[in-house]
C-alpha cells in the first residue's frame, strides 16, 4: 500500500476569517479513510510560513511517503520556479503529486505545462 501525504498553505487572513484547520485535517482524514492504494501517513499545514513545505520536502528525500495530495496546484508552489523546484525533487524521489482540483497527477504526461498554466491563472 502506498504512502500518502497532504500538504496545503494558508495565510493568517484564513484563520482570522474563521479558517479552521482542525476542520481540513478533518476533511482530508476522511478523504482518504474509503482509499484502499493509500494511506494518510501525515498532513502538512503551513499558516504564512513554509516551515512544513520544508519538512515535506526532506522526508520526500528520506523515502517517507510515495504520493502528496494537495486541493490545488497554487497551495504546492507560491511561483513557477519554486513549483518546478518542487516537482523536480519529488520526481526524482519517486513521489507522485495528486492535485484534487485540477483532476491530474504527476505520473501522466505533459503535466507541467497543463499545471503550470493552471498556476499561472489560479495566482493571478
Amino acid at each position: 500500500m502506498k504512502k500518502a501525504v497532504v500538504y496545503s498553505r494558508y495565510t493568517e487572513e484564513f484563520a482570522k476569517d474563521g479558517g479552521n484547520l482542525e476542520r481540513i485535517k478533518e476533511n482530508w482524514e476522511n478523504f482518504f479513510e474509503n482509499k484502499t492504494e493509500c494511506e494518510l501517513q501525515y498532513i502538512y499545514i503551513d499558516v504564512n510560513s513554509r516551515e512544513n513545505y520544508n519538512k515535506m520536502m526532506e522526508d520526500a528525500k528520506q523515502g517517507k511517503f510515495d504520493e502528496v495530495h494537495v486541493k490545488s496546484v497554487a497551495k504546492l508552489g507560491r511561483n513557477t520556479e519554486e513549483l518546478l523546484r518542487c516537482f523536480k525533487i519529488l520526481e526524482d524521489n519517486n513521489v507522485v503529486v495528486h492535485f484534487l482540483d485540477q483532476n491530474i497527477n504527476t505520473k501522466k504526461d505533459g503535466y507541467t505545462t497543463y499545471l503550470l498554466c493552471c498556476h499561472a491563472i489560479e495566482t493571478k
